[in-house]
């Protein structure tokens, strides 16, 4: 009697445990991102931190992510993105379900300058980004407070193809809906790949 008690009791603190974690959030702090091109070439740096909030309050864990750790990790060959890539592709449908993830963008300031060869295409591009993000931020952030989020890209003029963009925010998401999304976004892919292969066994079965 007493060890189905205890089994009890240990099923229902994973239960809890489980539930809390459902209700609990991811948020992605990101101090620095820096994205820069000149001369046909692409520099990033980023400094960012991930945390975990127990029901968004209690920091229960947090890691810290940059460029050299991303580098390190690419470098010792732990992942390999054409294989990542190869074996798993991304269709348009898996990215537009990734952008449909509820997401709540706490704070967002992005600021910089963006040139091109053609004089009059640059200061369109600036209008254009400076108007765009905030249409797609607020269903995010709804209202957009003046202290929690900056949208400032200029242009220079300098007759050739020039990108320096910095970004600072903090974004969080519910880990049901990254749950949710990552249960779909396997769901699609994996039937997609299986019925790939049955097809392609079929066909070569037949010449036999």
């Amino acid at each position: 009697m007493v060890l189905v008690f205890l089994i009890a009791g240990i099923l229902l603190l994973l239960s809890v445990v489980i539930y809390l974690l459902f209700l609990s959030s991811v948020k992605v702090n990101i101090t620095k991102l820096h994205i820069s091109r000149q001369h046909s070439q692409w520099r990033l740096q980023i400094e960012s931190k991930i945390s975990i909030y127990l029901l968004g309050i209690l920091k229960i864990f947090q890691i810290k992510v940059d460029d050299q750790k991303i580098k390190q990790l690419y470098q010792s060959g732990k992942i390999d993105i054409k294989k990542l890539r190869a074996k798993h592709p991304l269709t348009m449908e898996q990215i537009k379900l990734m952008a449909s993830t509820p997401a709540k963008v706490e704070t967002f300031h992005l600021q910089g300058y963006l040139g091109t060869e053609n004089a009059a295409v640059s200061p369109i591009l600036s209008t254009v980004i400076n108007a765009i993000v905030p249409m797609l931020l607020r269903n995010a952030m709804g209202k957009l407070s003046q202290g929690k989020y900056t949208c400032k890209v200029e242009t220079v003029f300098f007759n050739q193809n020039l990108l320096n963009l910095t970004l600072d925010c903090i974004i969080s998401i519910k880990i049901v809906h990254i749950i949710s999304t990552l249960h779909q976004y396997l769901k699609k892919g994996g039937g997609k790949n299986n019925e790939r292969t049955s097809n392609r066994r079929t066909y070569a079965y037949s010449h036999e």
